[in-house]
């Protein structure tokens, strides 16, 4: 199920609460140093900018990190309305300067965001 679909067969203070129980899941799932934000609505923006210099490191904690979040959206969320279950993709990109490129990138929808990833020959 989505967001849209709770919406659109529920309401949307439903959809708010268990978006409201997803930003809390990921909150819990990362340290207190990284930058958690909703962007477009219902899609989540993590700035982890304390990561190793070191590529292997970082992917590996990125890896981790990503897996965290995947099991606890894919723990059904229990409201007084009903059990939901939802599923999430995730795509990242290591920075170092390039600015240009993550401001690019923050005005495109996820899903158009992984393919331009892909059309660079960036794997996310």
């Amino acid at each position: 199920m989505n967001f849209k679909n709770i919406n659109d067969a529920i309401g949307y203070h439903v959809g708010d609460k268990v978006l409201r129980q997803v930003a809390d899941r990921i909150k819990k799932s990362t340290d207190k140093k990284t930058t958690i934000a909703i962007f477009n609505g219902h899609e989540f923006i993590l700035i982890i900018d304390h990561l190793p210099a070191n590529k292997m490191k970082s992917q590996l904690i990125i890896g981790d990190i990503i897996a965290e979040i995947i099991h606890t959206i894919e723990r059904p969320f229990e409201l007084s309305e009903g059990s939901f279950s939802l599923s999430c993709f995730i795509g990242y990109e290591r920075f170092t300067d390039n600015k240009k490129t993550l401001k690019i990138l923050l005005k495109m929808p996820a899903s158009q965001c992984m393919k331009h990833l892909k059309s660079l020959k960036i794997k996310p």
